[in-house]
């Protein structure tokens, strides 16, 4: 599988789902950051490959050895990506899909549909084009269909993407505070070090003890967003 993740805006969290969600499902070791200004999913403890738009055909002659990869396309280099892939006609072939990340935000839901309506435009297919909600209350989770009716209905009219209300990551702490450890969710998951033995055979060392009390409620959070994030993959690509 080869994923595209793209959008016309920023800071909307899709580098987090490429290097946090996508990257460890698709089992790929580092992503492809076609970014220029921003850290993108470096920050989050993700190997990245760091590209330029401008360079899409020579990504595109690596993306053809490899069965999956995950592009995250930053939001100041989605229109020279866009002008690379339609100079390399049918290359959007290559992508199994085009993920469009999208939070509760008048303007940026109107800019998800631009986005969405553009790769349209380009030729890439339905099926491909692939909706997910990010950074959603918890408690607006049953709202989805009504917060989001514009999606919704863009894809009852027009028939150019795939919305499932299911598709959801909802607000977790721990997105933010692995960023200070550098630290993917699935290597935090998997880290089997027993953090309340650490905590106990550092009593009187403040400094040691915070550490542990960090990590463990790190790891806390972070499964929380670790399951929330196999039910949303799982559902952003249902019938695919």
């Amino acid at each position: 599988m080869k994923i595209a993740i793209v959008h016309l805006c920023g800071t909307i969290g899709k580098s987090t789902i490429a290097g946090q969600m996508l990257r460890p499902r698709i089992g790929v070791e580092h992503i492809y950051d076609v970014e220029t200004q921003n850290t993108g999913a470096g920050a989050d403890g993700v190997k990245v490959r760091r590209i330029s738009g401008k360079e899409y055909g020579k990504m595109l002659d690596t993306l053809m050895r490899e069965e999956k990869a995950v592009v995250d396309v930053g939001s100041s280099n989605f229109e020279g990506f866009l002008k690379e892939m339609q100079r390399h006609s049918g290359s959007e072939e290559e992508f199994d899909f085009f993920v469009v990340p999208v939070i509760n935000d008048k303007r940026v839901i109107a800019e998800t549909i631009k986005t969405i309506r553009t790769l349209a435009a380009i030729g890439v297919e339905k099926n491909k084009i692939r909706v997910i909600f990010n950074k959603i209350d918890l408690e607006d989770g049953p709202n989805i269909e009504s917060t989001f009716a514009p999606l919704f209905g863009l894809a009852a009219s027009e028939h150019n993407c795939v919305v499932n209300k299911n598709a959801v990551l909802y607000e977790n702490d721990a997105y933010q505070e692995l960023k200070q450890v550098a630290i993917s969710i699935d290597d935090l998951v998997a880290d089997e070090t027993n953090y309340r033995a650490v905590l106990r055979d550092n009593k009187g060392d403040v400094d040691a003890e915070d550490k542990a009390i960090f990590r463990l409620k790190l790891k806390s959070t972070a499964k929380t967003a670790n399951e929330n994030m196999d039910r949303a993959f799982e559902a952003l690509f249902e019938s695919a």
